[in-house]
């Protein structure tokens, strides 16, 4: 279910942006996918992320960080008007000297949520 997702997400991009970059088509990178409960609590989490489930963190590619940015934007208020899941959106943040652009969050809960992260 979350794979078919992911395609019409990128889909859903592509006849809506057209990369900045000059590539032929905007990518999704799966940055978080599948973790298991033991890499969670190894990493101090509580084991219950929907990670372990069913969920991924995306991030679009073949654009420029900016248009990245304003797509993670536009896919999260589409999404949000509908999506039956969770769906969380984390904005753009500087570590060091790297500017991070951010990523969504979306999971098949089966039953909606929202959120953002700081």
């Amino acid at each position: 279910l979350l794979a078919l997702e992911l395609e019409k997400m990128r889909t859903l991009i592509n006849d809506n942006f057209k990369s900045d970059l000059n590539f032929p088509e905007i990518g999704i990178r799966i940055a978080a996918g599948y973790r298991c409960e033991e890499w969670e609590l190894i990493r101090k989490r509580s084991g219950q992320s929907q990670h372990t489930i069913c969920a991924a963190d995306i991030q679009p590619v073949r654009c420029s960080r900016e248009q990245a940015v304003k797509i993670l934007h536009f896919v999260f208020s589409k999404y949000s008007e509908y999506w039956n899941g969770g769906l969380a959106l984390k904005s753009p943040s500087k570590q060091g000297n790297i500017l991070l652009i951010g990523f969504l969050h979306i999971d098949t809960r089966g039953k909606r949520a929202r959120w953002t992260y700081d």
